[in-house]
């Protein structure tokens, strides 16, 4: 049975009730700490998968007995999330925590602090780097790029069928548009880093 109910420290109750008490879905409202909190109980007490939110940071995990999770997730307003052990809402434990530039580190915490760093990574410029070096291959491959003597870089004329190809990806396109443009100079030290790192001799 759902019912509005008024507690005596100022909290306000919304859902599912038993014995005139909290139990199962509903959401609980402080206005003094600004807190609120939606999800499970029982018997009155937060008891289940709820998330718990204050001023821009939410916690979302198993509650049990009224007790914060032991394992969860915190979302903080500057985009920051950390997924993971937690004690007394820090992180604790074995955890993974996601910077807001998309840089992901997993590691052991203890008391929201750092011991142990286990991996450190980012999709998104790995993604990228990815996607550069396919298609810088795709570049040296089919266009030859080579310096002369007196500074001045020349490249084979593609063919056609390469032309097609690169126009259907927008990515390369760009790519090779800028490549081949008047700002190409800021491509040789992109194209060296690449030929150490490949082995191929320009």
């Amino acid at each position: 049975m759902k019912k509005k109910l008024k507690f005596a420290d100022g909290e306000t109750y919304e859902g599912e009730t038993k014995n005139n008490q909290p139990h199962g879905e509903g959401t609980l409202i402080n206005k003094d700490t600004k807190t609120k909190y939606i999800g499970k109980f029982k018997n009155g007490l937060r008891h289940g998968l709820g998330t718990i939110a204050t001023e821009g940071l939410k916690l979302t995990g198993n509650w049990k007995n009224d007790q914060l999770p032991n394992k969860g997730k915190m979302e903080f307003p500057d985009g920051q999330i950390y997924e993971g052990g937690l004690k007394g809402g820090k992180y604790h434990g074995k955890g993974k925590l996601t910077l807001p530039d998309g840089t992901i580190v997993e590691a052991i915490f203890e008391e929201s602090e750092m011991i142990k760093e286990i991996k450190k990574y980012n999709p998104k410029s790995d993604k990228l780097e990815k996607t550069i070096i396919k298609n810088l291959k795709f570049i040296i491959k089919n266009f030859a790029p080579k310096q002369m003597p007196d500074g001045k870089w020349v490249f084979k004329d593609p063919d056609k069928k390469i032309i097609s190809q690169f126009k259907k990806d927008p990515e390369l396109k760009e790519l090779v548009t800028f490549f081949m443009s008047d700002n190409w100079k800021k491509f040789p030290d992109l194209i060296k880093k690449f030929s150490l790192k490949y082995n191929y001799k320009l």
